[in-house]
């Protein structure tokens, strides 16, 4: 198949999801954002004319990952806005290589320049993702395994813009060693739902979700979700 105009051989919908595969490409010359481009087999050439927001990750025959982070610098980083690195920053942590894509972050030196704490536990990082990967986790559930405490979720804010995602951070830091079953308790889902009437809040039910994901608790997650909040037959009009 002849590539077209700008290399894309065709394009692949999954999941509502849209996919296009091109092929590998190097700039003859630019006009603004339109170039003039030769097809190429080298990843390396193909990588230096990507832009630099994480757009980009290439998978060769051996299954190992070539990726346009490794041809990012502080400078770079920091001139791109929080919200365009959390645009692809939250569709990456969710994917199905996110606790590799993390790790090589890491290895880089990346992740004080995109609001991400310099000691992040990336090994946590890897255990919450191998529990969340199979419930459609929020991508801030993902990264509060990085968080050590608020004050890391508060930079992350800060730096990434992320203002809707920033209390379900702050819930699951507070949370996540405290609010669990209880194995003592018939009702092991109790200290849950207690949670979720004595808050008072519109989505504590969700958040709650999401730390059941965090967890592992795949059981009680499922409980969760056909739980609703006991409504009394009367009221303070009644």
């Amino acid at each position: 198949m002849a590539p077209s105009q700008h290399g894309v051989l065709y394009q692949l919908y999954i999941h509502n999801e849209n996919f296009e595969v091109t092929t590998l490409r190097v700039d003859v010359h630019t006009d603004g954002r339109h170039a003039g481009v030769e097809f190429t087999t080298d990843w390396q050439k193909d990588a230096e004319r990507r832009d630099l927001t994480i757009n980009s990750i290439y998978l060769d025959i051996m299954a190992e990952y070539q990726s346009t982070l490794g041809n990012m610098t502080p400078t770079t980083l920091t001139a791109i806005s929080g919200e365009r690195i959390w645009v692809e920053l939250k569709k990456m942590v969710v994917g199905n290589h996110a606790a590799h894509l993390i790790e090589v972050m890491y290895g880089l030196g990346m992740p004080q320049y995109m609001g991400l704490p310099v000691e992040g536990d990336v090994e946590k990082k890897k255990l919450v993702w191998q529990n969340v990967k199979e419930h459609s986790p929020r991508p801030m559930t993902v990264l509060s395994a990085l968080f050590c405490n608020f004050d890391d979720v508060e930079e992350n804010e800060l730096r990434l813009k992320v203002s809707k995602e920033k209390n379900l951070g702050l819930f699951l830091v507070q949370n996540r060693q405290h609010l669990h079953k209880s194995p003592d308790d018939p009702d092991i889902l109790k200290p849950y739902t207690d949670f979720i009437i004595d808050s008072r809040e519109a989505d504590a039910q969700s958040k709650v979700c999401e730390l059941l994901k965090y967890q592992g608790e795949d059981k009680l997650l499922a409980e969760m979700s056909r739980w609703s909040i006991p409504r009394f037959p009367v009221s303070g009009h009644d």
